[in-house]
């Protein structure tokens, strides 16, 4: 457990390598997948066939929605076709969006600096939507990809300035470690001992 200079808390292992990834799989708590990544699929309103670039997750009516990752949000919006929605960027190469809002969570604007996991919206189905759920997309340098199957990136690592700080700090935890696995492996070896003579008489 590591807390960088910014304030930020995170995880990672003894080279500073972040141990989660940088998205949530899943931004919602949702019951099915309502509609897979079909970029040939028939719309269920206008009857036509129309590219879905994204997962429908099918979801009680405001079910809270969660960022899946860290980044800012760049729009928070409503029109006919998408209902409320919410579209975040993530760096430079991911964007991913969030349609179909009931309501938008307190204080979610564009320019607003959101975290992962934090709620930025509730599941409904204003615009286009037979029924409540949440319409999912995720970008990769602007293209769609399925959010089920990308790959997703792990978290940013412990910065290179501060590498040397985190390293003196985990030191002793690695040190007693070791200590303790070595205490560990002597008693294995005492015990697999007295068990042989024990056995031998």
């Amino acid at each position: 457990r590591y807390t960088n200079s910014e304030g930020e808390t995170g995880y990672f292992d003894h080279n500073g390598e972040s141990l989660h990834k940088a998205f949530l799989r899943d931004p919602v708590h949702f019951s099915h997948v309502s509609s897979s990544f079909n970029l040939k699929r028939k719309h269920p309103i206008l009857k036509r066939t129309m590219p879905h670039r994204g997962i429908d997750y099918a979801a009680n009516q405001g079910t809270p929605v969660r960022a899946a990752g860290d980044g800012k949000v760049i729009k928070a919006e409503r029109n006919q076709a998408s209902g409320n929605f919410v579209v975040i960027q993530h760096g430079e190469q991911y964007i991913t969006k969030y349609l179909h809002l009931s309501k938008f969570g307190k204080g979610i604007k564009a320019s607003k600096k959101v975290k992962q996991g934090q709620t930025i919206g509730y599941v409904g189905a204003t615009g286009l939507a037979t029924g409540p759920h949440l319409h999912y997309e995720f970008l990769v340098g602007g293209v769609h990809r399925n959010p089920r199957t990308v790959s997703l990136p792990n978290a940013a690592s412990v910065a290179q300035a501060e590498l040397k700080e985190f390293k003196a700090g985990v030191e002793p935890w690695i040190n007693l470690l070791q200590s303790n696995l070595q205490s560990l492996e002597r008693s294995t070896q005492q015990s697999d001992l007295t068990l042989g003579l024990t056995q031998a008489h």
